[in-house]
């Protein structure tokens, strides 16, 4: 009965999924046509009123909007409720609402009444579907009762040719199995045919002759057996133990490492599965907590701006198959910033893929510290360098300049005592005495150079400073108007007198504006403004151009000692760094603000105490 039970399961389970199928798929989905049939079916007919509607209520004609509405709601007899709505959504019909309806199966349809595009009214109604439902269903139930009549015909015939012809052959197969596995290898079975069944009959009594057959010759292999039994027990012992000390021996040399050993996938998590003791002491994690990223991912700590370029170094060495050795930033568990070294090989597989790597992990944070310490040392020694170049310069300069000048500068007070008034008139002096005095500023020049990391020898003044850029401006006014440069003064009115060497801050003032001509290019029209104003008990001199302004990677250098842009020819870098020279030892500052292409602004700020 059980075998016969199972046979027939099948036709049972087809039955009940078939009647669920029935029940659960087609009879909604029956439904939901029906249902679906109605929308359509309503939806004509409102579209039908449409034309009727539009005439009456574009020309308010309320009562021909009710004669319509009533016919329909009269003829249309499943119709429960039928409401029209103004564009404006305010209820136009009915003036009085029936009963409620609950408990109805009940369609609900809003008609959208269109003219020209615009949004004119809006009919509402509901439609009892209840008898059309009802219909539907019963429609259901014959199909399942059909289904299931027939379903109950084809398992009794099955049933019957299932018993016959395999359920009883069966049960003989069944009964030489228990005397087989009784021990009776002189059991056979008749044969069946052709089909399956005789087959596997056959199949039997061919193995209950190589079952007898096997049989003794496992009696021989069974003797044989137990004399190898004692040696392969000895055997696996000596091993597991050789085993064991070789894995004794491996942890203690990985406890021992200066740093980390590891094993990884080749994953973008970068799976970790095996991690040595020495990952607590470079990261602060156990290795419990990174091997399969049970706590943390190895790859999480590493710093982001390090991530990308090192995964690419790493997998460009796969490719090749060569070993990779990368230097990169870690972030310990304490959230300090760690160096470390990696070395490691990829381990390929049999189709050349790179599935996992191992390798080793190092600190190497003291060495990078010695490192800067080293960088900074070797720049501080360049810088002062270039400091004693420019000492050496500067006497240089001053033998050189100051003969001439002093020749020249006593000319010109000659000619200034034996001419002027005489034979020259109050222009031509006034000119002379200019010279006169650009010839002193140039023996302060060569002065400045020499005091540029000493003390400045200049005579302290207390002075206005917009005298200063008065005097200035007068000297560079006939070549701004060459280039066709205007330059504005913006100055505050409550500016105080401050104790400055003026030649010095001249001096300052003209390199800047120069600097600022030369940057202005000549296809467009050039300003330059010059703005003062009193922060507290600082002067501030701000002057800006709109130049092309100074790229980022060079703003840092401008101040530097030797540092240009220009050729050669033009310039030696030097006039920055003396101007920055000066302004430090008037107790200032000299910064500068630029984005390259929208022009520069250098703040000299002056406390008036040197």
């Amino acid at each position: 009965m059980r075998l016969r039970f199972k046979l027939m399961l099948p036709f049972c389970v087809a039955l009940g999924v078939f009647i669920l199928v029935i029940h659960f798929y087609m009879a909604p989905k029956m439904l939901s046509q029906e249902y679906q049939n109605i929308v359509k079916r309503e939806n004509a007919i409102l579209k039908a009123m449409e034309p009727g509607l539009v005439r009456s209520l574009l020309s308010g004609d309320l009562g021909a909007v009710y004669a319509i509405l009533d016919y329909n709601k009269d003829i249309n007899e499943n119709w429960v409720l039928l409401k029209l709505y103004n564009d404006k959504g305010k209820k136009l019909y009915p003036l009085v609402e029936p009963d409620d309806f609950k408990g109805r199966f009940v369609i609900t349809i809003n008609h959208n009444i269109i003219w020209e595009g615009d949004e004119i009214g809006v009919l509402k109604i509901n439609s009892n579907w209840e008898s059309e439902r009802n219909a539907e269903i019963y429609r259901i139930y014959m199909i399942e009762i059909l289904a299931f009549l027939i379903f109950v015909l084809i398992i009794g015939g099955g049933l019957y040719w299932q018993s016959r012809w395999i359920h009883n052959p069966i049960l003989q197969l069944q009964k030489a199995s228990k005397q087989l596995s009784a021990g009776n290898f002189k059991t056979e079975l008749p044969a069946q045919g052709n089909d399956e069944l005789g087959d596997l009959t056959r199949s039997f009594n061919i193995m209950v002759e190589n079952l007898t057959i096997s049989q003794d010759k496992l009696h021989k292999r069974t003797i044989e057996l137990e004399k190898y039994q004692d040696h392969l027990e000895d055997l696996v012992a000596s091993r597991t133990e050789k085993l064991k000390e070789s894995e004794r021996t491996l942890s203690t040399l990985m406890s021992n490492l200066p740093g980390m050993a590891y094993r990884r996938k080749n994953d973008a998590n970068w799976t970790m599965e095996y991690v040595s003791d020495g990952a607590f002491d470079i990261t602060g994690y156990k290795p419990d907590d990174l091997e399969y990223n049970k706590t943390k991912s190895y790859r999480d700590i590493i710093h982001t701006d390090d991530i990308e370029r090192i995964n690419d170094e790493i997998q460009k060495c796969l490719t090749v198959r060569i070993p990779y050795q990368v230097t990169y930033r870690i972030i310990n568990l304490k959230g300090h910033e760690v160096w470390v070294w990696e070395q490691g090989c990829g381990i390929y597989s049999k189709n050349d893929d790179a599935e996992t790597m191992e390798g080793f992990v190092t600190d190497i944070s003291d060495k990078k510290k010695m490192e800067e310490a080293l960088r900074v040392s070797s720049e501080q020694l360049i810088h002062s360098e270039k400091l004693a170049a420019i000492g050496k310069l500067s006497a240089s300069v001053a033998h050189e300049f100051n003969n001439p000048i002093t020749g020249i500068r006593n000319v010109l007070e000659s000619v200034s005592e034996d001419y002027i008034g005489k034979y020259l008139d109050e222009h031509v002096e006034k000119m002379v005495n200019m010279a006169v005095r650009e010839c002193n500023r140039v023996a302060s020049l060569t002065k400045s150079l020499q005091d540029f990391n000493r003390p400045s020898a200049g005579i302290v003044k207390k002075i206005n400073i917009h005298d200063v850029i008065n005097e200035m401006i007068v000297m560079v006014k006939k070549k701004m108007q060459e280039r066709k440069i205007s330059l504005y003064k913006h100055f505050a009115d409550n500016i105080p007198e401050i104790n400055i060497v003026p030649d010095q801050i001249k001096q300052v003032l003209l390199n800047i504006i120069q600097n600022a001509e030369e940057s202005l290019p000549r296809n467009r029209k050039g300003q330059i403004d010059i703005t003062t104003e009193l922060e507290k008990e600082n002067v501030l001199i701000r002057i800006k151009d709109n130049g092309d302004g100074i790229p980022y990677e060079i703003k840092r250098e401008i101040f530097e000692p030797f540092f240009t842009t220009k050729s050669a020819v033009k310039g030696t870098g030097l006039g920055l760094a003396v101007s920055y020279g000066i302004i430090k030892k008037h107790g200032g500052d000299i910064k500068v603000e630029s984005k390259h292409g929208c022009g520069a602004t250098f703040t000299i700020k002056l406390s008036g105490k040197v």
